[in-house]
Parts: C-alpha cells; sequence; structure tokens
C-alpha cells in the first residue's frame, strides 16, 4: 500500500494540506498540518448494490453507499446495482394495466388483446349466449357484454366491435309487419313494414265494410262447395279487426235481371224465363292464362302481336336478311300490383330446319300504365330478361311495386336462318303469366 510522507524542516510544507482522513480511502496516509492522517473512505467494489431507487421532478434517483468507486465493474466503470423489481416499484409499473405482449422492467402486461375480426368472419368478440345480451327496458337501450370482459378490443380496419347472433333479434320481415310500424329483426334494422292496412268504407248494422279489391266479384265454382260467389280480398293485407264485412257494387244483381222462381243471394227474380226451351252452348271457358285477353295496337310504335307468332320460310344464311326478328306483346287490362310479390311469364320458342346460330333475348315489362289507347308507351318501372332457348320462365319481383301497370313482353331473335335445302319455320309465343299474392 503506498503512503506519502511530508514532514516539516526541510520537506514541503503542509500547512496548507486540508484532507481529512474522510477523504482520503482505507490504507492511504498523508501528513497534514504537519500530521499524519490516515484515509477512513470504504473503496467500494465495481458492482455495488443501491440503497433505493426514487422516480421525482422528472428523473429517476439511485441511492448508493458512500465510498470510493473506482473499480470498473462488468460493463467497463464503476455501477451501482438495483433489482428490477425495485426500479418497477419506484416507476409505478403496474402489470394489470398493460397489454399483452409487453414487458417493462420484467412486468408482463395482463390486459388481453382481443382482435374482434377473429379469423376474417367479423366474430373476434361474439357473445353466444342470451344471458350476455338483452334489451334494458327502462333505458331504452341494447346491451351486450364483452365476452372477453375486461381487454383492449382492436380491429386492423380500426373499428373494433362486439357482436352477437342476429337470429336473438327474431326472423320478422317487412311483409309480417303493417306499414306505419317499424321492427328489427336478424332481416335489418328499424326497417318499416309493408303490409297494407285495408280500412273501412261504411258500415252496415253498425258492423263495419271494406270493399272488395278493384271492386271485384264473380261466381264459380269451387270444388266440393259447389257454386259460390267470390270477392278479390287484398292478398298481403291487414284488415282492421272493426270490419266484418266485403262489397263489391252489383248493379245488375235486380229481380227484373233473375229469372222468376229464382232467388240469388236473397233477390228473388221476376223475369219470365223465354229461354226455358234454349240449348245452351256446351263446353265454353275462361282463358285464364292470359289475363282477360290479347291487347292490340302499338307499344312505343312496335306492333302487338295477337296469339301465338309464326314465321315460315326462314332466310338463307349469307343472304340479304340479317336474320334478326322481334315479336311483341300486350296484355289487357292493366294489373295492379299491390296484392302481389311476383309475376311469372312462360316463353316458348321453337325453330324447325334452322342452323344452331340463332339466339333468343326475353324481355318481359312491367310498364306505366301511359300513352294513349291503341299506342301505349313503353315506360317500365321493371324489366327482366333471360337469353334461354325453347321453353323458359322469367320472374319479377314486384311486391315493392303497388300501382297499375301493364305487361308487356317482347322475344327478339337472332341469327335465324333455315338450314340448306330446308325451308325452316320459327314459333314465338306467351305460354302463361302467373300473378303470384
Amino acid at each position: 500500500m503506498g503512503k506519502i510522507l511530508m514532514q516539516s524542516g526541510g520537506g514541503t510544507p503542509t500547512d496548507d494540506a486540508t484532507a481529512t482522513a474522510a477523504d482520503m480511502v482505507v490504507g492511504a496516509i498523508a501528513y497534514v498540518d504537519d500530521e499524519l492522517v490516515e484515509g477512513s473512505m470504504v473503496e467500494r467494489e465495481g458492482e455495488q448494490p443501491t440503497t433505493g431507487v426514487t422516480v421525482s421532478d422528472g428523473l429517476v434517483h439511485v441511492g448508493m453507499l458512500p465510498g470510493a468507486y473506482r473499480k470498473n465493474g462488468r460493463y467497463g466503470t464503476p455501477e451501482v446495482k438495483a433489482s428490477v423489481d425495485t426500479v418497477a416499484q419506484a416507476a409505478g409499473v403496474d402489470a394489470s394495466k398493460m397489454l399483452q405482449g409487453y414487458n417493462v422492467l420484467g412486468k408482463a402486461g395482463q390486459i388481453a388483446v382481443i382482435n374482434t375480426m377473429g379469423s376474417g368472419d367479423g366474430k373476434g368478440a361474439y357473445s353466444y349466449n342470451h344471458g350476455e345480451f338483452g334489451i334494458d327496458t327502462n333505458n331504452q337501450t341494447l346491451w351486450i357484454h364483452l365476452p372477453q370482459r375486461s381487454a383492449y378490443y382492436t380491429r386492423p380496419d380500426g373499428y373494433p366491435h362486439v357482436t352477437m347472433p342476429s337470429s336473438a333479434l327474431g326472423d320478422a320481415v317487412r311483409e309480417q309487419l303493417l306499414q306505419g310500424a317499424r321492427c328489427t329483426s336478424k332481416w335489418g334494422m328499424n326497417f318499416e313494414g309493408s303490409i297494407q292496412r285495408w280500412v273501412r268504407s261504411g258500415d252496415i248494422g253498425g258492423q263495419g265494410v271494406m270493399d272488395a279489391l278493384e271492386n271485384t266479384v264473380f261466381a264459380g265454382d269451387y270444388g266440393a262447395r259447389g257454386r259460390v260467389v267470390f270477392m278479390r280480398m287484398p292478398g298481403g293485407s291487414y284488415i282492421n279487426p272493426d270490419i266484418m264485412w266485403a262489397q263489391a257494387p252489383a248493379p245488375t244483381l235486380l229481380p227484373q235481371n233473375i229469372r222468376a222462381g229464382v232467388s240469388i243471394l236473397g233477390v228473388q227474380g221476376t223475369m219470365p224465363d223465354y229461354a226455358a226451351t234454349c240449348v245452351p252452348f256446351e263446353n265454353a271457358h275462361f282463358d285464364g292464362t292470359h289475363l282477360s285477353g290479347w291487347a292490340t295496337g302499338k307499344v312505343s310504335g312496335n306492333r302487338l302481336q295477337v296469339g301465338d307468332a309464326y314465321r315460315d320460310e326462314l332466310p338463307r344464311e349469307n343472304g340479304s336478311s340479317d336474320g334478326k326478328n322481334d315479336w311483341w306483346w300486350a296484355f289487357t287490362p292493366s294489373v295492379d300490383l299491390a296484392p302481389f310479390r311476383e309475376v311469372k311469364v312462360t316463353l316458348r320458342t321453337e325453330a324447325v330446319n334452322a342452323t344452331d346460330h340463332w339466339w333468343v333475348d326475353n324481355r318481359v315489362y312491367m310498364t306505366r300504365v301511359n300513352g294513349s289507347p291503341g299506342n301505349r308507351s313503353a315506360s317500365p318501372i321493371r324489366e327482366v330478361s333471360n337469353q334461354i332457348k325453347g321453353v323458359s320462365t322469367i320472374s319479377i319481383p314486384v311486391s315493392d311495386i303497388s300501382r297499375q301497370v301493364f305487361i308487356v313482353v317482347k322475344i327478339h331473335v337472332g341469327n335465324l336462318f333455315r338450314k340448306e335445302g330446308h325451308s325452316g319455320r320459327f314459333l314465338a309465343k306467351v305460354e302463361k303469366i302467373e300473378l303470384i299474392a
């Protein structure tokens, strides 16, 4: 151990020296003011434990024992060591307030991270059980428990959300709900009902009476029940509970129009029977496949076809004809689509001895009732088409249309040529029209 000996006399004077024992490490001596002083400062090791850690004033204060720090620790300088727990506690690190996947000073985050996108189906935070969601009728709110409870919810698009089975909201559709009422179900949020309210037009004997739809009434056979009177009702509509009867005009239901001795719907006939010996025309029937009949005239300048369309003597290929043909049909009377949800039109196209290159474009229009009689304008509300040869059925959804329309059909045929050495023949027709309530 080194020593410094400074003596008075001929040596260096020590009167100005100020060192004390605490200023020198243990084992060091020196003369101070002509007196020998031995050091008392403890020599610390290169790695020394801290006496405490405090965070204040925006700084981390690390406590250390007094002494001399001249030895290097494992990282090349004197070091004061503090345990990770001590630093974390001083810094206020709380694992319960940190996200999982993050580690600060040895404290692993405990808050679960939930990607609500899940595996791409959006069900990363999906409440399955009925006890996890409900309606608070007092606060008029829909509540959903977060299935992972306290957690951090995220989503790549920045819109994390919790989900629940939409089937829990019911399965009502607008066709099951009255107009003016609104509903939420698995099919949509806060949608309005489409069921028309059919209101009373008057009363008889204090009981409500409604009008038959379009004042339609007729007599006919009804299976085993025999002859009955049919009144058209508003299909898909709601009839108020105060309505007990339906009526339709019957201006000719008079005694003088009914054969004497016959009672029809309570009306006793007085007309003499002059036709008692006449022979009735048998097997007469109504054609119910094409509404009431084929319309004549034009639609937007196109001549209407009456009945089936035929073309004999097809042109030859590479001749002067381009092989194109158009046929138009319109049906009378107009149809009020309010009671119906679908119109089906069945078409047929047949080519005999024609080349295989012909094609069709079948179109059905629900067109507005405008223009003048005999020359209506094609102003379609809805148009549906297909390109099927032979027999095909075109379905037109009409539940959202509640007005009078004409049903118009167009069949356009292209590349219609006869085979070489044959005359060829083509048929285009409207097989059937169905109005589905």
